[in-house]
């Protein structure tokens, strides 16, 4: 079955793309991410002795089949494009901001080195590995309220950087300037790299990737005036990067103490493709429901709710370990077990809709615009993003990116954005 399930996903990614001509539209994003995860399923079949059911095969094709069709047939016409522009700001706003950055990283190293008693403990892989499985896992661990906070300006600060000079950069070389800030933006990438590697998972990187690489390409096709990415040479690239990114994040494993000793295209496949077998498992083999209205899906909700007293439900977002036919495989579902196990058939379809509905939507909102604008839509946009690629990982849209957590992010987005704008002197 999970050869069917391969070859309908060819065929469903190729009538999408079909409709759309562009790789990055979220109907084709989720078609090529299953493929993806699907083929890296495909890759251990026998390791993991693979035998799909047949309602999983269904209940993940309707519910690509639900985004696709919501999604899909949501119009957008840009009737001219004008070029973007360069973003002015100030440097030493920035370098302010930069300075806030390195001022919270100081007191998170501060404070992991009192926490794990001794600073070459961040680079110890098993106390690493204790440390995670404590504060994600277990919930023994919170950090203070000053690292939070630090936490996510950081993230904030990092993706208005990158839009800034992915946008300033495609302009400077046009014209052959030179790139303006790009020390700065490299000094905050490092420092957010070396934040998210100390709070034991890497997952944000793939996050920060799938951002990154989405924006960089919209704002070249926006500036050649290029209506869509289309499969070609672009594809060469994108795939190029992903590589890179993915290898990154195998051979970076042992900093957050993942002692697999998999090569890492066994580790890719197993990190991206065990999610489908998982899921199977799970169908095979489902949970009670629970008592707690979307106690899955609405995490994110649910959390808050909890901390206000409105709900007694203080429960942790990870779902348990699994080992089918005897291989451990982590505890990742793909986006439809917690529809499924909340709501049912019918919920996994109407969920996906809405998801397919806002991102087809904000889609035509972005893309139909004629200008490139500096603005909290553009990149909430592409910060979301993830939640489409990833959906074969895990959900994200609705139990995470739907919270107060991710209002507190977009806060410190807001607060950058107009501090750039109400100081837009041009970076010298």
């Amino acid at each position: 079955m999970i050869y069917f399930l391969f070859a309908s996903l060819i065929v469903l990614s190729w009538i999408t793309y079909q409709f759309k001509k562009d790789i990055f539209h979220p109907a084709c994003l989720i078609c090529f991410s299953f493929c993806f995860s699907v083929f890296c399923a495909i890759l251990n079949v026998e390791g993991w002795g693979i035998d799909l059911s047949i309602i999983t095969v269904e209940l993940i094709l309707v519910g690509i089949s639900s985004f696709v069709l919501s999604s899909i047939f949501i119009k957008n016409r840009r009737e001219k494009t004008v070029k973007i522009s360069e973003i002015y700001i100030s440097k030493n706003i920035a370098i302010i901001f930069l300075f806030m950055q390195t001022i919270f990283l100081g007191l998170f190293i501060l404070w992991m080195k009192n926490y794990l008693g001794g600073f070459t403990n961040i680079f110890n892989s098993s106390i690493m590995m204790e440390f995670r499985f404590d504060r994600s896992f277990n919930q023994m661990i919170e950090y203070p309220w000053y690292i939070s906070q630090g936490i996510k300006f950081s993230k904030a600060f990092v993706y208005v950087m990158t839009f800034i000079y992915i946008n300033n950069s495609i302009v400077n070389k046009e014209n052959k300037e030179k790139i303006k800030g790009r020390s700065l933006i490299r000094l905050s990438i490092l420092m957010y790299f070396i934040q998210t590697i100390m709070t034991g998972g890497r997952s944000e990187l793939i996050l920060y990737a799938i951002y990154a690489i989405s924006l960089y390409f919209y704002m070249h096709n926006h500036h050649t005036k290029k209506n869509g990415t289309r499969i070609g040479k672009n594809l060469l690239k994108i795939i190029i990067l992903l590589a890179f990114t993915l290898y990154l994040f195998s051979v970076s494993r042992a900093l957050v103490g993942r002692s697999s000793e998999d090569d890492t295209i066994s580790y890719i496949s197993k990190y991206f493709g065990g999610s489908i077998q998982l899921f199977d498992a799970y169908i095979k083999n489902p949970l009670p429901k629970s008592q707690i209205f979307g106690k899955e899906i609405f995490y994110g909700i649910n959390k808050f709710l909890n901390q206000i007293g409105v709900i007694d439900a203080n429960y942790t977002l990870h779902l348990e370990f699994r080992n089918p036919n005897g291989v451990g495989l982590g505890n990742v579902y793909t986006a439809f077990r917690r529809m499924y196990q909340d709501f049912g058939f019918i919920g996994l379809i109407i969920l996906n809709s809405i998801h397919g509905i806002i991102m087809g939507f904000w889609y035509k909102r972005i893309y139909s615009s004629p200008k490139v604008k500096f603005s909290l839509s553009l990149i909430l946009y592409f910060m979301a993003l993830h939640t489409v690629v990833l959906m074969p990982f895990s959900d994200f849209f609705f139990s995470t990116f739907i919270s107060i957590n991710y209002v507190n992010i977009i806060i410190y987005v807001v607060i950058i954005i107009f501090v750039f704008k109400k100081y837009n002197l041009k970076i010298r």
